[in-house]
């Protein structure tokens, strides 16, 4: 049908691969966007990938949006339930602060109501039976320049000025400011009882710069299959390899396919993958 539709000559394998670019270009597209629209560049960050099947997607996405790293968690396709287990309990309470200008004359003010808020959220975290030493706040004022609809929330900064770090913010994803007075519209305080805290470090700090590289060993796969790859245009004889027998430090170029019993990571023959404590 789709041949005689469009006069082409495809084979079954090539438009198999167009519906997934299609696929590819749809998750990409709000990506881009949102990235972009806040001052960011895709290709300066890292692509996290997960979902069982995210890891199917994952390095053809990370193509289309030129990011040149893929961090997948052991636990990628359980994130939901894995993130639940290791999340704080948080409530968050607001009020309006009458649009009055941000000066060093209502600090002392905002600084009572933070005070106010921040009681509410311990009673509230209390209540659930989260002890008192477990609980954090966050302070945010959520701001505007006079006369504009455009409000940004902004949380404390170390240095206590909430004014400069709009204004950065502002300028970074809008591309100007404003000579004009910044408003306080509203006042959020963010209490939350600390969940778990593990030992969970980041691997780019402990792995990359810790674990040697070692080269797979060539009968370390357990199958191989055929994977029609489209920017070769052709099937590939693709390595299978089980993710709880590669060790850590294990370096895999592509192409092959890496699983467990809840995902699978497709290497396309461009991408090499590094086998981390916690992470791919």
């Amino acid at each position: 049908m789709v041949n005689s539709e469009n006069k082409s000559n495809l084979t079954p394998a090539q438009v198999a691969a167009g519906f997934i670019d299609v696929a590819n270009a749809s998750m990409g597209r709000p990506i881009r966007a949102l990235t972009e629209q806040r001052g960011f560049r895709t290709g300066a960050h890292i692509l996290a990938c997960f979902g069982g099947a995210g890891g199917q997607h994952a390095c053809a996405l990370a193509g289309v949006l030129g990011i040149p790293r893929v961090i997948v968690h052991k636990y990628s396709s359980l994130l939901s339930a894995f993130g639940m287990a290791l999340a704080d309990v948080a409530v968050e309470n607001s009020e309006p602060f009458n649009n009055r200008s941000y000066s060093q004359e209502v600090i002392p003010a905002v600084e009572e109501r933070f005070v106010a808020l921040e009681g509410l959220g311990r009673e509230q975290l209390l209540s659930q039976g989260i002890p008192k030493t477990a609980i954090r706040f966050e302070r945010y004022l959520n701001l505007r320049y006079r006369g504009s609809d455009t409000r940004i929330m902004i949380q404390k900064p170390d240095d206590g000025d909430f004014a400069a770090s709009f204004v950065k913010r502002h300028k970074r994803e809008f591309a100007f400011n404003l000579e004009v007075p910044i408003d306080i519209d509203t006042i959020r305080v963010r209490a939350a009882g600390l969940g778990e805290q593990g030992d969970h470090p980041s691997p780019f700090v402990k792995d990359l710069e810790a674990l040697p590289e070692v080269p797979i060993a060539k009968d370390a796969h357990f199958a191989t299959n055929e994977i029609f790859f489209e920017q070769e245009g052709k099937f590939i004889t693709s390595p299978l390899y089980r993710l709880d027998t590669l060790a850590p430090g294990t370096a895999i170029s592509g192409p092959a396919v890496l699983l467990d019993q809840t995902q699978t990571i497709l290497l396309h023959p461009q991408n090499k993958a590094r086998i981390l404590t916690n992470c791919v």
